[in-house]
């Protein structure tokens, strides 16, 4: 089977990642190629937008006919059995013009995608924020009825997402959770873990606010914060007097594989609705327990005593109630949350469900 992948880049986040390990499953049995809208020499093929910030806009929210043209000559090249679309903010309008006419899965990777709240919750100032709501109310109605005749398919990796699509009318959607390789694991643990972008959204602070009120507690294990950000150096200052809270800001790969394998729990308190976490899914895979917010798709993850714990977003003394569970068994919960990962989050499972997709 001959398949395209198109996403707005290649390195960023979750997307990213996503995409980057499709390539790599399906590459085993498949022709795979990759396009992107941001210039990567790493896509096989890429289409690099203007700089101009002014051009940049109005590629979101009105279409551009050099794009579609680059995607049209692209398409004919390729000449795929699947286009599998991702991430597609850079130049909608013009994408999906491109794809008329072509086999076309969607996978929506974020909330965003439904919610404007969600898109435009904490990564800018109030007033970009009302000026970017304002173009998208403008031209959502008709990207979402070009959505509709264009996208075969859509997929959503939590049930929470899919029931919102659903909900707002987008047809033929299917449940197909996210995957990550298979890792090595090890249970027990001497730490909890943060992993993420230090953000409001990701919410790192409420670990240090309820570490402050936790250090006198002996019993405590110590926390890792792991990952760059804006709130890099807010986190550091509110967590100085802290003897078991360690903010490493950005690890080396083999530094987060070793965070990860000497995890208790990896924590994942976001305040913005999570989809399908590649983080949570890589502490299954390495058996350790899960701790989220009841945000979006992440309660999914979680049987609640079972695989790990739920707490209600920023409900600080329920997640003090969590973190100082004296005895607990967390490696019981890490290997149940092991077990998960391999019935549920594994590459095989994915790729035979998503092949399934391509071939209807």
């Amino acid at each position: 089977m001959k398949i395209l992948l198109i996403n707005d880049h290649y390195f960023f986040g979750g997307a990213e990642n996503y995409v980057e390990a499709l390539e790599e499953e399906l590459d085993e049995e498949h022709e795979v190629n990759t396009l992107t809208l941001d210039g990567a020499e790493e896509s096989d093929y890429a289409i690099e937008e203007s700089s101009n910030p002014l051009f940049k806009l109005r590629n979101r929210y009105f279409s551009n006919r050099k794009i579609k043209r680059k995607i049209q000559e692209i398409v004919e090249k390729v000449d795929p059995d699947a286009v599998h679309l991702n991430k597609n903010i850079v130049a909608p309008i013009a994408v999906l013009k491109g794809l008329k006419g072509k086999k076309v899965v969607k996978t929506v990777h974020d909330f965003g995608f439904v919610s404007l709240e969600d898109k435009y919750a904490y990564d800018m100032n109030n007033w970009e924020r009302k000026f970017r709501k304002t173009l998208d109310t403008g031209t959502q109605k008709y990207l979402k009825h070009l959505r509709n005749e264009v996208i075969d398919k859509y997929t959503a990796p939590s049930r929470a997402l899919t029931e919102e699509l659903e909900n707002s009318n987008y047809s033929r959607v299917k449940h197909l959770p996210n995957f990550v390789s298979d890792r090595k694991p090890s249970y027990g643990g001497e730490h909890f873990l943060f992993v993420g972008r230090l953000e409001k959204g990701k919410a790192p602070d409420l670990l240090v606010e309820a570490y402050n009120e936790l250090e006198d507690s002996e019993d405590i294990p110590t926390l890792e914060i792991a990952g760059k950000g804006k709130m890099k150096e807010e986190l550091e200052e509110k967590s100085s007097g802290l003897d078991k809270v360690t903010v490493n800001g950005y690890v080396s790969e083999n530094k987060l594989m070793q965070l990860y394998r000497d995890s208790k729990a990896v924590i994942v308190p976001s305040r913005w609705r999570e989809n399908n976490p590649l983080v949570a899914l890589e502490a299954k895979a390495y058996g350790s327990a899960l701790i989220v917010s009841d945000q979006g798709g992440l309660p999914e993850l979680v049987e609640e005593g079972e695989t790990g714990f739920i707490f209600e977003s920023e409900n600080v003394e329920e997640l003090k109630n969590i973190l100082s569970k004296k005895k607990e068994d967390w490696e019981k919960l890490g290997k149940n949350s092991r077990q998960d990962y391999e019935q549920n989050y594994r590459p095989e499972v994915h790729i035979e469900k998503l092949l399934t997709i391509y071939s209807k």
